[in-house]
């Protein structure tokens, strides 16, 4: 349900000829395009794999490359939710995947089935596989905040004994990702961002705009000066992640 695309190997002789062209996605009917990506091993399997940019790590990249749409199909209990045909709505993944094979096999559309073995993560308290679901997160920009380090360094202001560590550090910091630091957790320091409503608003809604400032007081003045002030302050219920707010101890 939530596929947006076929990726194919761009050296795979077999299927050059697709590339670019759209094929309809059974069930929903929906057209998605083969693309082209290195991510596509022509080795395993047919050589061809479907892409879910909103449900899988990999798939994610494969969809930032190639400017794929990110359909999200789960509500927060692994329930197929609004984005899928109606007839499946509410139902549990587990239950949905049972539902598309039968599907595939009451339409003569299913070639077969063969049981793989490979890595998928578990929740290490429910013991279920984790799906990876697209939602809102607040991130810290890494690569901003390596910049003066880096420098330190680079400089020999900073040395590493024994030397070879520098390389790995190097590794690290030049590679730095966006760091998630929202967690959805019942205790922590709280997310210092709040969001902007009317004061006739009752709920924050996708596009509410926000603030991130010191203080409740500050967001204030900054979202006074940014939006007037017929307005109200909501703060987000997120709170850092462990990482980051043991980095606060100190203070």
């Amino acid at each position: 349900f939530g596929d947006m695309a076929v990726a194919v190997h761009p050296e795979d002789e077999r299927y050059k000829k697709y590339i670019g062209k759209l094929v309809e996605l059974p069930i929903v009917k929906r057209k998605i395009p083969i693309i082209a990506d290195e991510y596509s091993d022509p080795e395993k399997g047919s050589g061809a794999v479907k892409i879910t940019p909103a449900h899988d790590f990999n798939d994610f990249e494969v969809g930032l490359r190639n400017n794929l749409e990110f359909l999200n199909i789960f509500d927060k209990n692994a329930n197929l939710n609004e984005n899928v045909p109606k007839k499946y709505q509410g139902i549990h993944r587990f239950k949905a995947r049972e539902k598309v094979i039968e599907y595939f096999e009451s339409h003569d559309l299913l070639g077969s089935i063969i049981p793989i073995e490979h890595s998928v993560p578990h929740g290490d308290r429910s013991g279920v596989p984790v799906e990876p679901w697209l939602i809102d997160q607040w991130y810290v920009d890494a690569k901003k905040l390596a910049e003066p380090v880096i420098k330190i360094v680079k400089t020999k202001q900073t040395r590493f004994f024994p030397f070879k560590w520098e390389k790995t550090f190097f590794e690290w910091m030049e590679n730095i990702k966006p760091w998630c630091v929202s967690r959805q957790l019942w205790w922590g320091h709280q997310i210092p961002a709040w969001y902007v409503l009317d004061r006739s608003q009752d709920s924050i809604e996708q596009n509410t705009p926000y603030v991130v400032a010191r203080n409740e007081e500050d967001a204030l003045i900054k979202a006074n000066k940014q939006f007037g002030l017929n307005i109200k302050l909501v703060r987000d219920k997120d709170v850092l992640d462990t990482w980051f707010s043991s980095g606060l101890w100190p203070f």
